[in-house]
């Protein structure tokens, strides 16, 4: 097995100019065993059921003289392919122009010996280029017509060209056209020798000489084979095909098989080769054999298409992908945008996940673990529809689906195609696709986060930035002003927004301290021991003190105190003296819009207490100098949502009072 990138062709119907391109990309894993193949894989049953008769029919019609074909400019029956006669090499340029049509690399090969000869062939480079599968027929003929010996096997070489060509191989697959066997498989055994001679990988010859003639009906068809290599292994692969694919034959197996065929010649270089053949040895073999009464008009056509089918389709089981590796990640989904699209931040669970591939029918048909890094890897079968699940169970294939669940505390985000919109707009873990290289383009990512609840120790703290107009020169509200947050060895940093504004979010439990870069007497920037707003406090599971999922402030300043540190505030503390406080706590500053009030205090910071009205929730404290304080407020007082208020002031949260958002 492989790992390759694939390049998707755009049609399985193509000739010519219009010739797939390859516009996608995407890592695939191929398997070519026949061992899987108890079950019709997508794709070969999309190329097997391709195979068309029409197409089969008149290449054999033009081949045996019946129908009329133009080369270089002028009309020809090919009315013999007999070496020597005038149509002989109107029957080799036919046969080169279909297989260039196909856009193949096409060569003849001469060859010089006792008798002299040209072989017809074309290369399809597959993506492990050094392996090598042949299909392939005699063309040159004894009499006119010879429509059963060989037309109908170039024919059906030509129809395996026809249809892989449109598909990027995993192995190199040559259409080979034999001139000479009638006359001792000479163009055969030139080609074999040669291959031998220069380290062709060869792994399997489908050889296939007449396969027109069934005067019952019963669909036998002969596979010869002997011990050469894996020729007995392709001959049963072939059988398996048959039944497999459905394509309703009757093959037999002939051990050890005849060798007056161009597989012979194979055979006698030691690589894995059949024929394929109607019934030779079976009693039911043309009777018109080697006679000017080898005419189209004789041939089972329904037969002819069926072994023409089988040999496709064996073909393609080796050589055409079926198995497509997808490839993904598992994100932690910071920023929480709950629209089932996932935005790759942060870092990933990872660990304790698992991908499940599902087939329509809701069984497991892969399942792989979650690495350490978020990213997962597994194998899909192309052409088929399958759902890919994100649970923290490990799915047993062939089993139903386990329950779509992730650890405590975590919930789906979203899951996409990589690039572009979300597959179907739900956030569950799940999405559902077709596997195809035609429509596969990239990553299947999944986003999860972890719903904030105290045990997680996930808080978000918000705050703004502010001067009051009426004091200060600066234009309010301060945009682009840098606040710093230091807590539990960690330092994160945030930029106010155009109001303001600035956050942190899935802070850890713990004490931090939040420092802004603005000093509003100056316009500067300032220092930790001379901050334009400091806070600290202390986040953590709920208690008596210390049960805040947010906790936030401001410090604003009137630039008419001029008195020493008067009016300025550069320190908080939480009051960690008081267990009867009951209420969320907040921390608040504040400044003296009127002239300044002089106030009687003791060094505990004991303040009058202010009236506040019902819309009014602005407090007063005058003559306030730096120092620590204990602030409190009334629970009424709280907004349902701190980080939507607006004037001078936060407010601070038990956990269970602060929706999500």
């Amino acid at each position: 097995m492989k790992r390759i990138i694939v390049h998707k062709p755009i049609t399985i119907s193509c000739n010519g100019a219009f010739r797939s391109i390859g516009i996608l990309s995407l890592f695939v894993l191929f398997t070519h065993s026949l061992l899987l193949a108890q079950l019709p894989l997508p794709r070969i049953t999309a190329i097997s059921n391709s195979v068309s008769g029409d197409s089969i029919n008149s290449f054999v019609r033009i081949l045996s003289g019946e129908d009329p074909v133009t080369i270089n400019s002028q009309t020809w029956y090919i009315t013999s392919r007999r070496p020597g006669t005038t149509t002989y090499p109107i029957a080799r340029s036919y046969i080169k122009s279909k297989l260039e049509g196909y856009g193949l690399e096409t060569h003849e090969q001469y060859f010089s010996a006792t008798y002299s000869g040209y072989n017809v062939y074309a290369v399809q480079p597959g993506r492990d280029p050094d392996q090598v599968y042949i299909i392939c027929a005699h063309y040159d003929a004894v009499t006119n017509y010879a429509a059963d010996d060989n037309a109908t096997g170039v024919a059906a070489v030509l129809e395996a060209a026809r249809l892989l060509s449109c598909y990027t191989t995993e192995y190199t697959v040559i259409y080979a056209l034999w001139d000479r066997e009638e006359n001792g498989l000479v163009g055969s055994k030139y080609f074999a020798q040669w291959a031998k001679s220069n380290g062709m990988d060869i792994r399997r010859v489908i050889n296939l000489d007449m396969l027109g003639w069934d005067s019952n009906n019963d669909g036998l068809a002969e596979i010869h084979t002997q011990n050469y290599a894996s020729s007995v292994q392709l001959a049963n692969d072939m059988v398996t095909i048959n039944s497999t694919y459905q394509v309703g034959l009757n093959p037999v197996i002939k051990y050890p098989g005849v060798t007056n065929s161009d597989h012979s010649s194979f055979w006698n270089k030691g690589f894995s080769a059949i024929l394929l053949i109607e019934g030779y040895k079976s009693g039911d073999f043309t009777p018109y054999y080697h006679t000017t009464s080898d005419r189209y008009s004789t041939l089972n056509l329904n037969y002819l298409y069926k072994m023409s089918k089988m040999s496709i389709t064996t073909l393609a089981n080796y050589v055409i992908d079926s198995y497509v590796t997808l490839a993904g990640t598992v994100y932690h989904d910071g920023d929480r945008l709950e629209d089932g699209m996932v935005d790759g931040t942060g870092t990933n669970a990872g660990g304790s996940l698992y991908v499940n591939l599902l087939g329509a029918d809701g069984i497991v048909s892969a399942s792989a673990p979650v690495s350490a890094d978020g990213s997962y890897t597994l194998e899909a079968l192309a052409g088929a529809s399958h759902s890919l699940q994100l649970t923290i169970h490990q799915g047993a294939v062939g089993n139903s689906a386990p329950s779509t669940l992730l650890p405590p505390g975590w919930e789906y985000i979203g899951e996409h195609f990589a690039g572009g919109p979300p597959h179907d707009g739900l956030a569950d873990g799940m999405i559902s696709f077709d596997i195809d290289i035609d429509d596969l383009s990239a990553e299947i990512n999944f986003g999860i986060d972890d719903a904030g609840a105290a045990v997680l120790g996930t808080y978000r703290y918000c705050g703004q930035v502010i001067c009051n107009g009426e004091f200060i020169t600066y234009t309010p509200p301060l945009e682009g002003v840098t606040v710093t947050l230091q807590g539990g060895g960690q330092t994160y940093t945030a930029v106010t927004d155009e109001n303001g504004e600035y956050r942190f979010d899935d802070l850890p439990a713990g004490t931090y301290t939040v420092v802004s870069s603005y000093n509003a007497e100056t316009g500067g920037a300032v220092n930790a021991l001379d901050a334009g707003m400091v806070n600290a406090w202390g986040v953590g599971p709920q208690s008596a003190i210390e049960f805040f999922r947010f906790k936030a402030g401001n410090v604003v300043f009137d630039n008419r105190i001029n008195s020493g540190d008067a009016g300025r505030i550069n320190l908080f503390s939480l009051n960690d003296g008081n267990p009867a406080w009951e209420a969320p706590v907040e921390m608040w500053s504040f400044w003296k819009p009127g002239e300044i009030i002089s106030q009687n205090y003791t060094t505990e910071g004991i303040y009058p207490e202010i009236m506040v009205g019902t819309t009014d929730v602005t407090q007063h404290f005058f003559g306030l100098v730096t120092g620590d304080f204990n602030l409190s407020m009334p629970a009424h007082l709280i907004p349902a949502d701190p980080c939507n208020l607006s004037g001078e002031f936060r407010t601070a949260h038990s956990p269970s009072a602060l929706p999500r958002d």
